[in-house]
Order: structure tokens, then sequence, then C-alpha cells
């Protein structure tokens, strides 16, 4: 499936309305709002629990894998394009 995606990165003026909806013409599925990042991490201690630290009282932890997602409107994206819209 082709992925066509539209960015508004300029100020628009109300007579740019037409333009504006003419690009959405084309497009099967329109998804506006704001994009996160939601991060997995999966961690270990690295010491024994005698061994906090002074600053926080907090056990040290190495992070063992790092797992970035799209979030917010960037996952209802992803989730849109994997599910195929119009099908």
């Amino acid at each position: 499936m082709d992925v066509q995606a539209i960015v508004l990165h300029r100020v628009y003026r109300p007579t740019d309305a037409k333009e504006i909806l003419e690009q959405f013409a084309s497009l099967r599925a329109l998804v506006i709002g704001d994009v996160a990042l939601d991060v997995m991490c999966r961690y270990r201690h690295v010491s024994r629990p005698q061994e906090s630290t002074p600053q926080t009282g907090l056990l040290p932890i190495t992070v063992r894998e790092f797992d970035p997602n799209p979030g917010g409107a960037a996952n209802v994206a992803s989730n849109v394009k994997s599910s195929g819209p119009g099908r």
C-alpha cells in the first residue's frame, strides 16, 4: 500500500481552505492529532538493596532493552496503515 502524508507546516489563511481540502480529496484516511513517542524500557538492578544512591535513595539500574514505538496520533496512523484502509 502506498502511504501519502500531507504535512501542514505553515500558517494558512482562511482563503487557503479550498487548496487544503483539494489535497485531502485523494486520501482514504485522515488522522489529525499530536505525535508522541512511547518508550518501553526493560532494566535490571546493578547493586544490592542496601547500596542505594545517596542522591535519590533509589537502586541504580541498567537499561537492558529500549523499545520506542509511535504514540498519540502516530500510533493511530500506524494502526490505520497496517489495517489497510478501504479494504
